[in-house]
């Protein structure tokens, strides 16, 4: 069975590094290499190779990268040409709407899959202006015309209701269960470098407020993406500055360390698919503070796993990020819960749910 699957993003891309959609793109079809002959096809970005097999899933990179701009609109055609030039079984897209192939559009003799990870809203018109406007229109557009979508958490299923949802959690991996967690005096942020979607200016304003009592509790920013200049600038000009670093992209090994050895995990998105580094956080045993967005409240539960904030808060989030340095009891009994509450997220069960649907639908197409 041939899949193509569309997605801007992947392991590699230098603008936007490596956030939950992606890694659940490539997780699931490494799992999946032996059973579907898939090729994901991804944007290109300067020194990235046009065509490269990683864990058994053949990537190919169309458009160009002198920008991230460029790069992002050269996909779609890149993406299009790609569609009209190669056969598939099955065609699947996971959505980004500053990106959109518009595979319903397209393709009308093949059964068509759209995955979707996050839900943009009206509250990004407000914060990009006529930036905004594109992507919210382009959503608005896949709501209504997506017959079949795979979401990853009920969330995607009550807003995209118009089609028939898939419910495919993230999963995590199996040996983080075994990691004995200890805490080193500082407070983990991991993911995009990605300032509104991931809510990093409500954090740094929050650990502003955080530090003037907690003079010698660090903040640290693990990730990357397109807006780690400005990240660095925004941490220049705080009075905090010296207990923020940023310490970029790390391996997964040295990811799980950082995550055991936190005082606890902070996740204020304003919008986001899932989170799964609060159900990688928490199989870790650590307490996870997250706002109360649709999603990522799927993935904290608040007083079990962790504390949910409001989203666009930092004084409620500073309050939160208070409550569990000052309350060390807390923070390690919320962890020891959601290390119970994990347990029932994994990769193989998804990667056999998702091979079912595929088969079912190739199966099933009335041609």
């Amino acid at each position: 069975m041939k899949v193509i699957h569309f997605i801007y993003g992947d392991l590699n891309n230098a603008f936007l590094g490596r956030g939950g959609g992606i890694v659940y793109t490539h997780k699931i079809y490494s799992l999946l290499s032996d059973k579907l002959d898939v090729v994901i096809v991804s944007g290109y970005y300067k020194g990235a190779k046009r065509e490269e097999i990683i864990d058994g899933v053949k990537y190919v990179r169309v458009g160009i990268g002198n920008s991230y701009l460029i790069s992002r609109l050269s996909y779609i055609i890149g993406a299009i040409k790609y569609l009209f030039k190669e056969r598939a079984d099955i065609y699947i897209e996971a959505v980004s709407h500053y990106s959109p192939v518009f595979l319903p559009f397209f393709v009308k003799n093949k059964p068509v899959v759209i995955v979707l990870f996050d839900y943009i809203g009206r509250s990004f018109i407000k914060y990009k202006g006529i930036l905004g406007i594109f992507p919210y229109i382009s959503e608005r557009l896949y709501m209504n015309v997506s017959k079949r979508c795979v979401v990853i958490a009920e969330k995607g299923k009550r807003i995209f209701n118009k089609c028939r949802s898939d419910i495919i959690y993230s999963g995590i991996d199996k040996n983080l269960f075994n990691i004995k967690p200890t805490e080193k005096n500082y407070i983990l942020y991991l993911g995009r470098y990605d300032i509104y979607h991931k809510g990093l200016d409500i954090l740094i304003k929050a650990f502003e407020n955080v530090s003037k009592k907690h003079k010698d509790v660090q903040l640290i920013l693990i990730g990357s993406g397109k807006d780690e200049l400005k990240l660095k600038e925004m941490i220049e000009n705080t009075d905090c500055r010296n207990q923020i670093k940023m310490l970029g992209f790390v391996s997964e090994k040295e990811k799980v360390k950082f995550i055991s050895e936190s005082l606890f995990i902070c996740m204020p998105s304003r919008f986001e698919g899932f989170g799964i580094v609060a159900i990688e956080s928490s199989a870790c045993g650590k307490a996870v503070v997250g706002t109360q967005v649709e999603g990522l409240s799927e993935a904290i539960v608040h007083g079990e796993t962790g504390l949910i904030v409001k989203p666009e808060d930092p004084d409620d989030l500073a309050k939160a990020m208070e409550k569990l340095l000052d309350n060390a009891s807390l923070r390690q009994n919320l962890g020891k819960r959601g290390r119970k509450f994990a347990e029932r997220f994994s990769w193989e069960a998804s990667a056999e749910r998702y091979y079912k649907m595929c088969e079912t639908l190739v199966k099933n197409y009335r041609r």
